[in-house]
């Protein structure tokens, strides 16, 4: 039986949104869902909501991303913060967004 590809990296993101035009947990919601579901269909990752739950001015996601090598990861990295910056204008007046490559 070989060993794990020592190749294969997995790359997490912590993303960290600011919505400054949402004014309840109803509009956060659709905001969120959206994202999620967007995101998992065309980057093929794992998210979830994963603090801030009850504020509505607050968005903080976890997303997680297996890649067969460390470019691949880099370039994840970038597709999806421009995907979030794209996918929130008008919504998000911050998106910040922190990664570890392990």
């Amino acid at each position: 039986m070989a060993g794990l590809n020592s190749h294969i990296r997995i790359l997490v993101l912590e993303i960290s949104f600011d919505l400054e035009h949402c004014y309840s947990l109803k509009d956060k919601r659709r905001i969120r869902q959206s994202l999620i579901e967007k995101m998992k269909r065309r980057y093929n990752v794992s998210v979830i909501e994963s603090d801030l739950q009850d504020d509505y001015r607050k968005l903080e996601l976890a997303v997680t991303y297996v890649a067969l090598n460390e470019g691949t990861a880099h370039e994840m990295v970038d597709k999806i913060h421009n995907f979030c910056l794209s996918q929130t204008v008008g919504a998000a007046s911050r998106v910040d967004l922190f990664h570890e490559i392990l």
